[in-house]
């Protein structure tokens, strides 16, 4: 993934809420008041595939509008305090995300790792391509290999597919660019 945060220490990702439309302002806005050597903001971004002018063209869109993510090595308390302190001197943060059922502000392991597995270097979710196969939805290529039972709701003229995603523990539905290459009837 792009420039990563180095280290033999634990790495951690924290979620701020930031006004919508102005995440890359906000992107940074964290890059000019942190140290960036042991914090690295980074906006999510999904392919889209649309056509314009008669050719499809493709470009990158935030995944999660309103929010920048955090990499670093600080701990939740300390990046919490530093957070809070950083957000009532901006006016481009509302709060920092947590998990309802913990008041957790770290992205939990495993729901990292998930995403880890699906952003590319440059945090994005690039298309991934499939066949249906009756009412199955069959991954052969992308980033979602393996993830079909997340795939809820497919749009072949869109290329999209509406996928069941976690984001600090709660549900989301989200659009991300999806090719049927071939549909099997039964």
């Amino acid at each position: 993934m792009g420039r990563q945060i180095r280290g033999t220490d634990r790495i951690f990702w924290y979620v701020l809420m930031a006004r919508t439309g102005r995440e890359q302002e906000a992107k940074a806005e964290i890059q000019s008041h942190w140290d960036t050597e042991h914090i690295l903001p980074f906006l999510p971004v999904k392919e889209i595939y649309f056509r314009k002018a008669g050719t499809v063209q493709k470009e990158n869109r935030l995944l999660f509008p309103g929010y920048v993510f955090v990499e670093t090595t600080v701990e939740s308390h300390d990046f919490l305090v530093m957070a809070l302190q950083f957000i009532k001197r901006t006016n481009t943060f509302f709060r920092v995300l947590e998990y309802g059922d913990s008041k957790e502000i770290a992205v939990r392991e495993e729901e990292k790792v998930f995403w880890q597995k699906i952003l590319n270097q440059n945090y994005c979710v690039e298309c991934s391509r499939g066949v249906i196969e009756g009412d199955r939805v069959r991954v052969k290529e992308g980033p979602f290999i393996g993830s079909e039972s997340r795939i809820k709701k497919i749009d072949r003229h869109k290329r999209q597919a509406v996928m069941e995603l976690e984001l600090m523990g709660a549900p989301r539905s989200i659009s991300v660019s999806f090719e049927v290459l071939e549909k099997i009837a039964d």
